[in-house]
């Protein structure tokens, strides 16, 4: 009972200190422990008390799991002082608010899953994006470097027809200057 009246004593101080912060789930919190500390204790009045200011602040906040907690309190309070209509009556609320917070859990829950799903989605889409980037890049630099030796091919290419057409030339104005010449020399041998 010693450790009961010490959880109240800070509670009652730290509900003093929720209240004038305007912390609601602090304070609801709080409520639930000294609700819970009272009954502990078998102070039944103060913890009936505490049980509905939690459920009137529940209410006005629509907090449901603290209303489902504050019903659950009264039912099993209610029990231990073999009130059977008002346990049963706190029984068959905790019962729907319980279902009532379970249900929202799970819409929670599936919200959750559902918006990790679309992110999900949505990066895989980015690493297709970018993987698909990554290959016309790839795309390019490959074609990038077939012209490069395109390009080289050509320029020898132009480089050895230019040689050969020098050549060519050369040997040609040889052919015509040793032509020339020997035409020179038979005439020259002719006049002689």
């Amino acid at each position: 009972s010693r450790q009961y009246d010490q959880a109240v004593d800070l509670l009652i101080n730290d509900l003093k200190l929720s209240r004038e912060r305007n912390e609601k789930n602090q304070v609801m919190r709080i409520l639930l422990g000294l609700a819970k500390a009272y009954e502990g204790k078998k102070a039944f009045t103060r913890a009936f008390y505490y049980t509905r200011d939690l459920l009137h602040n529940a209410r006005v906040h629509n907090a449901k799991q603290y209303i489902r907690d504050g019903y659950k309190l009264m039912f099993t309070m209610h029990e231990q002082l073999k009130h059977t209509d008002s346990a049963y009556y706190f029984f068959r609320q905790y019962t729907t608010m319980k279902d009532s917070v379970a249900v929202d859990d799970f819409t929670r829950k599936l919200s959750i899953y559902k918006a990790a799903t679309e992110s999900e989605k949505r990066q895989a889409e980015i690493e297709s994006l970018n993987n698909e980037k990554l290959f016309n890049i790839q795309k390019l630099q490959l074609a990038e470097q077939q012209l490069k030796g395109e390009s080289l091919v050509r320029d020898i290419l132009i480089s050895g027809v230019a040689v050969l057409f020098l050549v060519a030339f050369s040997l040609f104005r040889n052919i015509s200057l040793q032509q020339r010449n020997t035409a020179q020399q038979h005439e020259f041998v002719k006049q002689e």
